[in-house]
């Protein structure tokens, strides 16, 4: 009878350890602590867009992962963050001016993940 318990017992844990996994690969997960509620913060250019640029990055598993990565962009001056895809790893930037890949990258590596590259 034992033997029955413990193994019913190990197969609801089994259960609900490869459900979160699913969820987690997926993007659905809690890989950062699960969805915290935390807000992207939207922000609007004072000046004329003169440069768009598709940044692409490794690293992103889940929203709370693009959020991250969204605030720390959007705390360069004088861009603002479009849309951040943490299936496809890009984020697309507007700016009023001429921003660098290194002032992008070092945002990007500060929040954890890859700088691969940037396109206009």
């Amino acid at each position: 009878m034992i033997n029955i318990i413990l193994v019913l017992f190990i197969i609801v844990i089994f259960a609900f350890a490869l459900r979160n996994s699913i969820k987690h690969f997926k993007g659905e997960g809690s890989c950062c602590g699960g969805d915290s509620g935390t807000l992207v913060e939207k922000k609007h250019l004072a000046n004329p867009v003169v440069e768009k640029k598709t940044v692409f990055t490794a690293g992103m598993k889940c929203s709370e992962c693009a959020k991250k990565l969204w605030n720390s962009l959007n705390k360069i001056e004088e861009l603002s963050v479009k849309k951040v895809n943490f299936k496809n790893g890009t984020a697309v930037l507007e700016a009023s001016r001429n921003i660098s890949d290194e002032e992008i990258k070092s945002a990007v590596e500060n929040t954890g993940y890859k700088f691969i590259k940037t396109i206009p």
